[in-house]
């Protein structure tokens, strides 16, 4: 993929990816903001879970953007995540960022085109649900 067609897929200011040496999403104010975020929750279900227990877990990620926090914490060894993301159009940027990088398809990620009120999924699914960066969006917080 060229950077022409890379370019026409949008604004990669959500998320810092990289890969031997290219840098894409590392701009203006929210340098650092990605691997902030991804280095808290790393270090929070560390500190809560050994990595046995993660690797019997399952993760639902609300609003997953272009796929970069779910990406990165199935490096902690999760049984599966479910990355649902309302625009398809997000979902496929992170698919062609990771293509363009030559980073690794992770086989533990279902990326869902879906908003989270019509994900179909049993209650008391998943053993960890994150969302970040996704409260401006709802306009009741607390149905949510």
């Amino acid at each position: 993929m060229d950077n022409q067609t890379l370019n026409s897929i949008g604004n990669l200011i959500c998320s810092e990816w990289s890969n031997n040496g290219i840098k894409l999403g590392n701009e203006e104010g929210l340098k650092g903001r990605s691997k902030l975020i991804l280095d808290n929750v790393s270090d929070h279900l560390l500190n809560n879970y050994t990595k046995k227990e993660i690797q019997n877990m399952t993760l639902l990620d609300i609003g997953s953007f272009d796929g970069y926090i779910p990406y990165y914490l199935s490096d902690l060894g999760f049984k599966k995540i479910v990355a649902c993301e309302p625009r398809k159009k997000n979902i496929e940027k992170g698919i062609s960022i990771r293509k363009f990088l030559n980073l690794e398809e992770k086989k533990n990620i279902e990326f869902i085109a879906k908003r989270f009120e019509d994900l179909e999924v049993e209650k008391k699914s998943f053993d960890v649900v994150s969302c970040f960066g996704i409260m401006h969006h709802i306009g009741d917080h607390f149905s949510f």
